[in-house]
């Protein structure tokens, strides 16, 4: 089997073409991605208007342009106010943008592909290991924001660097800057793969003596200028910004279950991905094909630096939570390495090709079907109908606090002229009767879930001396036999 990057002088260091391959393929193969995207966005719109955790989220700090919102950056966040700003609260405008950052994804992974010479087979292949993990093609599709657009920032800034080492002229210099301080805007945890990246490049002969030139400051200092106001906010701001460092579990000190939590988190997230690559790898009878050459060198050296950096995290920290879906920035490079390597594509493009119909069919299906299995998703919560049920009995209000960021959400896309808000404690919320005094306000509560128990109500309760709340309720969608309440008082 012929490698997939020739080398024109024999030389690996010299395995990269001066200029990117070209192929009219990647534009079909990008169109039919978004494609792909747009069919399943439209098919859950169509079976469900309820707002998922994420996107509700979206829904209430989309209201204002602020430098910073709390323990997330604001780059999603401001993306979603200019649209809402032109088209009002919508639930298709942020499926909208979802599909036009996945297409974004994909495209970058065919450029990154493209710039460092793999061929057509080996580009298709790359988009396809998109498919085999499971963030990308199962939960980036249905619900995360910022983790996306992240990876989206990240396989454009691989593919500047890779642009870098071909042509390290002042303009791309800008380039990795830019990119670079719109992926800390987008996650935090993109830091890693700054981090990552600078230590896989130093570790590379070849990429080494490109990157170590005085031109190097220049891309520092446009990170920076990108960045300079979030991080005026952040220092202002700090105890906001670290808000869900809790999310970690930090056990104070070195805690085994941090390192084990790291690989079951990172085998998680690859899993699939592995798994066809094995059976890939043993159908063609154990042939791999050639690896060698500078970019190669670079991505090896990135997922080993990355493992080591999470490492070194959960000893320093403490950290015994990892989850899965935090992978997602940090290892969104991996199939561009199996796409140089898979030895029977058919295999591999079969089972990607699988999971992908797969999704397609579950995506829409885990609200449709709920009743099959006796097991309601979010999306078969009935905000729509609640809301209905609310204006018709007492209008609109000025102000809505809810108890949850689902339950503000969603109803931000019922009420889109009130304010919104989400008060986590009945001392939040007097504080925000206080700042709402005088204006029309509704206080809501609900489990965020289709418990039907009282619990939400019991905690905000002491708020409301010798008051009862009102109550809606109505059936979940696509589960008539089971139903979801809000407790609510209007305040005036």
């Amino acid at each position: 089997m012929a490698p997939l990057c020739a080398y024109p002088s024999g030389n690996p260091m010299h395995a990269i073409p001066t200029s990117p391959a070209r192929g009219g393929q990647d534009l079909w193969l990008g169109l039919g991605a978004l494609a792909y995207f747009a069919v399943n966005a439209l098919s859950q719109c169509l079976v469900s208007p309820t707002a998922e955790l994420d996107q509700a989220q979206q829904l209430v700090l989309s209201q204002d342009l602020s430098w910073g919102y709390g323990p997330q950056p604001p780059l999603y966040s401001w993306l979603v106010n200019l649209l809402f700003a032109l088209t009002g609260p919508s639930l298709a405008v942020l499926y909208a943008v979802k599909v036009a950052l996945l297409g974004l994804l994909v495209a970058g992974m065919l450029q990154a592909a493209r710039e460092i010479g793999l061929d057509a087979r080996a580009r298709l292949l790359a988009v396809a290991g998109l498919a085999l993990i499971p963030q990308f093609v199962w939960e980036s599709q249905r619900d995360l924001t910022h983790s996306v657009l992240a990876t989206v920032c990240a396989v454009w800034t691989l593919w500047a660097l890779f642009r870098l080492y071909r042509a390290p002229s002042l303009a791309n210099h800008v380039l990795l800057g830019v990119l670079v301080g719109l992926g800390v805007l987008s996650k935090y945890n993109f830091g890693f793969f700054v981090l990552a990246l600078i230590g896989a490049a130093l570790l590379t002969p070849a990429y080494r003596r490109r990157l170590l030139t005085p031109r190097l400051l220049l891309a520092v200092a446009v990170a920076l200028l990108v960045l300079a106001p979030h991080l005026a906010w952040f220092a202002g701001h700090a105890g906001a910004a670290t808000a869900s460092s809790a999310k970690f579990k930090m056990a104070g000190g070195f805690a085994p279950a941090g390192a084990v939590s790291v690989l079951y988190a990172v085998l998680a997230f690859l899993g699939p991905l592995i798994l066809a690559y094995a059976l890939s790898w043993r159908r063609a009878g154990g042939r791999p094909a050639a690896l060698d050459g500078a970019h190669t060198g670079l991505l090896v050296r990135l997922a080993l630096v990355m493992l080591g950096l999470l490492m070194a995290f959960v000893l320093v920290t403490g950290a015994t939570h990892v989850k899965d879906r935090w992978m997602q920035p940090l290892f969104f490079f991996v199939p561009l390495l199996a796409a140089m390597t898979v030895a029977h594509a058919r295999v591999f493009l079969g089972l990607a090709g699988a999971i992908a119909l797969a999704v397609a069919v579950l995506l829409p299906g885990q609200a449709l079907w709920a009743s099959l299995h006796d097991k309601a998703s979010r999306r078969n919560l009935p905000y729509a109908e609640l809301a209905a049920a609310l204006r018709a009995e007492a209008g609109r209000p000025d102000v809505i606090l809810a108890s949850n960021e689902l339950l503000a959400g969603n109803m931000r896309l019922a009420f889109p002229d009130s304010r919104v808000g989400v008060v986590w404690s009945p001392d939040g919320l007097r504080a925000a009767l206080a700042e709402y005094r005088g204006r029309t306000v509704w206080f809501l509560a609900d489990n965020g879930g289709h418990d039907r128990g009282d619990r939400a109500w019991t905690e905000y309760a002491v708020a409301f001396p010798g008051r009862q709340p009102q109550v809606v309720e109505r059936p979940l969608l696509h589960m008539a036999t089971a139903g979801h309440r809000i407790y609510w008082l209007a305040l005036p």
